[in-house]
């Protein structure tokens, strides 16, 4: 339907007939064909569907059991990430099965997209996969400067290590805590090399390791978006 705007051009459709008001400009043009959808445009949207719900249930899950530094925007680019971890199966027509099978697709994802983990975390974990199952995570010598590249003004940094289980493929996703470990480090105060382990046996679906640093000052004058950044660290699929 078009209708007569306060200049006296039409603005809207008529029939087959757009009229677009551009500054200045006044014009007509025919309306486009709907595009054709084929079977895998078809799926392709259904998939996109599918991992829309489970990546916001997961998120929903993550953030309430772990304390990640986001950006506002960071969904859309969580849920990319999420979809390359699903394997498609194609079953009847426009119909598909996703299982979340290689969650190695997530490792080094930045929650924060305005302040990357890499630009302030220059060191690299240790993880080692022992005959008992266990598994041990090292966490080498951190010095303020060096490993710990804070932004201006900060002072204080809180560096946090979480290991969660999630089974994206049961009927009602769930984010179970296993274990987390916190340091410390300031611009006088450093850490030494520090190992801990911890068991994933009567896990189900995935184990992951998520980082989290936060960075702190007195004057609380760092600019917002480099408070902090997080990251999936290690990621492993279990049987």
């Amino acid at each position: 339907m078009a209708r007569l705007n306060k200049n006296g051009n039409l603005s809207g459709a008529i029939g087959n007939i757009i009229f677009v008001n551009n500054g200045d400009r006044s014009y007509a043009k025919a309306k486009g064909k709907d595009p054709k959808q084929t079977d895998n445009t078809k799926k392709s949207y259904t998939a996109f569907g599918m991992v829309s719900t489970v990546d916001k249930q997961f998120r929903a899950e993550l953030m309430a059991k772990v304390n990640l530094i986001t950006s506002t925007k960071y969904a859309p680019s969580h849920r990319t990430q999420l979809r390359r971890t699903a394997r498609q199966t194609d079953l009847a027509k426009n119909k598909i099965k996703l299982e979340y099978t290689d969650p190695q697709f997530l490792v080094g994802y930045n929650f924060n997209r305005d302040f990357n983990w890499d630009q302030c975390v220059r060191f690299f974990l240790e993880f080692q996969e022992n005959a008992d199952g266990k598994i041990t995570i090292k966490i080498p010598a951190l010095t303020w400067g060096k490993e710990i590249k804070a932004p201006a003004k900060a002072t204080r940094a809180e560096l946090t290590i979480s290991i969660i289980s999630t089974n994206l493929n049961a009927p009602v996703i769930n984010v179970k805590n296993i274990a987390s470990f916190t340091l410390h480090i300031s611009t006088s105060e450093k850490t030494e090399m520090q190992s801990f382990e911890f068991e994933t046996a009567e896990e189900t679906g995935w184990v992951l390791v998520t980082g989290s640093i936060s960075f702190t000052s007195p004057l609380n004058n760092i600019k917002p978006e480099q408070k902090g950044a997080s990251t999936y660290l290690w990621a492993k699929g279990l049987i």
